[in-house]
């Protein structure tokens, strides 16, 4: 008797049993998770170098090819590319489908700590990443103003970003473009030889006038209260106003051998929207 035989003597049976299959697969369907960006773990780890003050020629020659030479025979690999920067290389391995990245981040660790004494002395230590999908953008964000850079980056890092990040589901939020605010210490080397004030001097300095400290417990009655010195820089006046040394009694403040200059960082990025410069938000997913 052949499927068909039975379906025909058997009509309620047939109508009962696709019913059944029809509920099943509606109930299916509407538990399945949906997601645009689903949880996926690509076979690729990326080892990322950097060393201060190299040109992308140097990164090249002492960096990236003693990398590619450490993992290059790791088992299962299928290709190496490799990215050279100024300062920093990027070398991504990508693996064969079901490799154990886990083992393979530890064959990698252990290849390059061979070969991190040929590096030069100022290159940092080596990172490894596994490429996580989940860490890319989900939404781009563009903010354009006629305000000055600095106050839009300002206002959007008090403003918008927290506000974006405190949305459910949103991992982080990362905020490119604009100018940063830096206080520049500007140093007159005539004027530290004259003085005989070594750099590093002013440099500690600054480092210990900048601090909030404990300052213990006063007790009255039955309260203990916690007592903190606030000691970190609130404007350019005080940074001035650092005493680097005394000389006959008389103290030399940082502001007769340095220039202190409430200024922006250096660029090193640039957000342009429609040819005018501005801000992107790049939010994260959970």
């Amino acid at each position: 008797m052949n499927f068909t035989e039975t379906a025909i003597k058997r009509p309620h049976t047939t109508v009962m049993f696709y019913l059944a299959v029809i509920v099943i697969s509606a109930v299916s369907l509407a538990r399945l998770p949906i997601d645009l960006m689903p949880d996926v773990t690509f076979p690729s780890i990326s080892v990322v170098v950097e060393y201060p003050g190299a040109a992308p020629e140097e990164i090249e020659t002492l960096i990236a090819r003693p990398v590619e030479d450490a993992i290059g025979s790791v088992n299962n690999i299928d290709r190496i590319d490799t990215y050279c920067y100024e300062e920093r290389a990027v070398i991504r391995a990508r693996f064969e489908w079901g490799s154990d990245l886990d083992e393979v981040a530890n064959d990698i660790r252990q290849r390059l700590d061979r070969v991190r004494d040929s590096m030069p002395e100022d290159a940092r230590q080596p990172v490894l990443y596994k490429y996580d999908f989940n860490m890319s953008p989900i939404l781009r964000l563009a903010i354009a103003s006629d305000m000055p850079s600095r106050e839009l980056r300002h206002l959007t890092e008090e403003t918008l970003q927290p506000r974006i990040e405190r949305v459910p589901g949103v991992a982080a939020v990362d905020l490119r473009g604009g100018d940063r605010r830096e206080i520049q210490v500007n140093l007159s080397a005539d004027k530290l030889d004259a003085l005989n004030i070594p750099a590093q001097l002013v440099v500690d300095k600054i480092r210990e006038e900048n601090l909030d400290l404990p300052a213990g417990e006063v007790t009255q009655g039955d309260i203990d209260l916690l007592v903190r010195t606030y000691g970190q820089f609130t404007s350019v006046d005080e940074i001035e106003q650092v005493v680097l040394a005394t000389r006959d009694g008389v103290p030399i403040y940082l502001r007769d051998v340095a220039d202190v200059v409430d200024g922006i960082e250096e660029t090193r990025q640039v957000m342009r929207i429609n040819g005018q410069d501005g801000i992107g938000l790049f939010v994260i997913k959970q």
